[in-house]
């Protein structure tokens, strides 16, 4: 069901393929023309019942074909601002409920929209994060992220609002992100979730169990700067994999006291923890607002792991290592500092957490926008 219209998987009139189409639903109307014509819809139908429409009937408007797919972004799928705000609440607060329940889904809550999100061809435009990595879950490589994908999905299921997986995906890494102090990242709201496997074939040779090469290369291929971001995103990987060890190690120790059945909160909270402050001041140094983005200063920089520190701090260990016992490195460690550019920027940033921080939420959020298509079709009233 798409605004009020339902989905029965045909049309109840004729329509015309030649020079265009025409077709009738109850209650919708849509007149379009291939090449970027027009789209009309009587008001009982939603932005997505439209994106739903013209992709059955083939129009190239906003129904690129599988080798182009791109990530529809509609600024209105969850309403006007205030209804957004409500979505983006509900949306962090159970993916912060998840964290504070099992820290150790921490690295995957960053893997899955890195790995989604490098779907994205720079050569073609085509993909980006569009929740088309869900279909790769069951591969054995993938293994490691099931936990994580299944929580995610688990909540978004439960949800009155229906929020895309991709939304999901990509604050997963935004809200890890914070709960252990590491930056906040502006996030743009609004993705369709794709329908069907990803075409291109990049899941071939890329998944959570990729090497340094495989990693590298389809950073390369996203357009990005593989030797630097490979570095980037495998530290902020590491260092909130041992956050999330450490923190479920103190927890199990701390076994819940039968006088105590609610237990300590995972998470130390400071100052007011409302949600939904529209127009908030806390947008990071230097974030641009996206179109359509609602800015609500949720508090959730001041919920944060106890204990945690999100910093550059794992490269040090890496290279302390490299002189001392090179054998105790991961292989994915060792394919990256015989790269003489990763290397450099292993070295940069071991000394620069400022510089790694910084590099991490533009990495992240750029890698997030990546191929993005905002929907731009006109809805008026027929």
């Amino acid at each position: 069901r798409y605004g009020g219209c339902e989905d029965t998987g045909k049309f109840m009139g004729a329509f015309v393929v030649s020079g265009g189409f025409s077709g009738r639903r109850e209650g919708c109307r849509v007149v379009g023309r291939t090449g970027g014509g027009i789209v009309r819809m009587s008001m009982d139908c939603s932005r997505r019942e439209m994106l739903r429409l013209s992709g059955v009937l083939g129009l190239g408007l906003v129904a690129p074909s599988a080798a182009s797919a791109k990530v529809n972004v509609d600024i209105d799928r969850y309403g006007d601002k205030e209804m957004k705000v409500s979505t983006i609440n509900r949306l962090k607060q159970n993916l912060r409920t998840a964290l504070g329940e099992n820290p150790l889904l921490l690295p995957a809550f960053i893997m899955l929209p890195v790995l989604d999100a490098l779907s994205y061809d720079n050569s073609t435009t085509g993909g980006g994060l569009d929740g088309a990595f869900s279909y790769e879950i069951g591969s054995t490589d993938n293994a490691v992220l099931v936990d994580a994908y299944e929580t995610i999905e688990g909540y978004r299921q439960k949800s009155k609002e229906e929020v895309s997986m991709a939304d999901y995906f990509a604050f997963a890494g935004a809200v890890a992100s914070e709960v252990v102090g590491g930056p906040r990242i502006v996030i743009q709201i609004g993705r369709e979730d794709a329908q069907q496997k990803d075409p291109s074939g990049i899941y071939k040779t890329l998944s959570a169990s990729s090497g340094y090469q495989a990693f590298k290369a389809a950073l390369d291929r996203s357009g990005r700067d593989g030797a630097r971001d490979a570095v980037v995103f495998h530290t902020a990987i590491q260092t909130l994999a041992r956050i999330g060890e450490k923190r479920n190690e103190e927890l199990l120790a701390r076994a819940v006291d039968e006088d105590d059945p609610d237990g300590e909160s995972v998470f130390k909270e400071k100052g007011d923890l409302t949600y939904g402050a529209v127009g908030g001041t806390s947008q990071p140094a230097g974030a641009r607002k996206r179109r359509g983005a609602v800015l609500v200063d949720s508090q959730i920089s001041n919920l944060q792991i106890a204990g945690s520190k999100f910093d550059s701090s794992y490269l040090k260990e890496v290279l302390n290592a490299q002189k001392k016992n090179p054998d105790s490195l991961s292989q994915f460690d060792k394919d990256m500092l015989a790269d003489p550019t990763s290397a450099g920027w292993v070295a940069k940033y071991a000394s620069n957490s400022k510089a790694f921080i910084k590099d991490f939420a533009n990495g992240y959020e750029a890698l997030s926008l990546a191929g993005s298509r905002f929907e731009q079709a006109k809805i008026r009233d027929d």
